[in-house]
């Protein structure tokens, strides 16, 4: 039995996870069992990952020795690290995922942390041309709720609503979707801010051709390069 502690690292990222692994075979490709490391070989397989194996001990005691001194809450600290906890006890969940006490050191552990630019490039560049893992899963009505609660009050940057509206242009609705849209906002209540926005007054102009004054759709439709009173005066 070989008792190995190694490191496998996402050659697109630089993203690296640290683990002990025991087997009869020292090149059975095991990448790792920790649930970030698993959610990637499900998307994109082991091909754009490399395992190093840093020791070969006797045991799995002394294995798991070394890799609570290689794996420690310093080394957690960098955001290229995949692991949710410090080395030396084994998988938290015995091999199903992170446990709720992982996930709640995970949490207290990053919680306000800002990433930096080079790792958000990085991050992004991984994710160019592939489908997000969440497309086609449907939510449920209590997943609906609570992102619908969270999202309640934030402000939205210029950024993203530039970039909503790029994604939106030239999309066509479904009779389903309008129909939805229309259910949705039926007996609906205008908010004080967009009655304020509706009663403010519309910007005018005025046609230098006939004189007419209105609202800038009407008179740009009707007026301005396309009154009639412009024709006449080509004649």
């Amino acid at each position: 039995m070989h008792h190995l502690v190694y490191k496998t690292i996402r050659k697109s990222t630089g993203e690296y996870y640290i683990g002990v692994h025991s087997t009869h075979n020292i090149n059975d490709m095991y990448m790792g069992s920790g649930d970030r490391i698993k959610r990637i070989i499900s998307k994109e397989g082991k091909v754009g990952l490399e395992r190093t194996i840093l020791y070969e001990c006797g045991t799995r005691a002394e294995a798991l020795l070394i890799e609570s001194t290689l794996l420690t809450s310093d080394v957690l600290n960098d955001p290229l690290c995949l692991n949710v906890a410090v080395g030396g006890k084994g998988n938290p969940s015995g091999g199903h995922g992170i446990s709720d006490d992982a996930r709640n050191r995970l949490h207290e552990l990053h919680a306000g942390k800002q990433k930096s630019q080079i790792t958000r490039q990085r991050i992004s560049e991984s994710k160019i041309g592939k489908p997000s893992p969440l497309k086609g899963m449907p939510r449920s009505e209590a997943t609906k709720q609570k992102i619908s609660e969270s999202s309640k009050g934030k402000p939205k940057s210029e950024a993203t609503k530039q970039k909503i509206s790029e994604s939106s242009k030239g999309r066509t609705r479904s009779q389903e979707t309008i129909e939805k849209i229309r259910a949705a906002r039926k007996g609906g209540h205008h908010t004080p801010d967009s009655i304020a926005r509706m009663k403010k007054p519309k910007p005018t102009i005025t046609c230098p051709h006939c004189g007419q004054t209105g609202g800038l759709p009407q008179m740009k439709r009707w007026h301005m390069d396309n009154c009639p009173c412009a024709k006449d005066d080509h004649f």
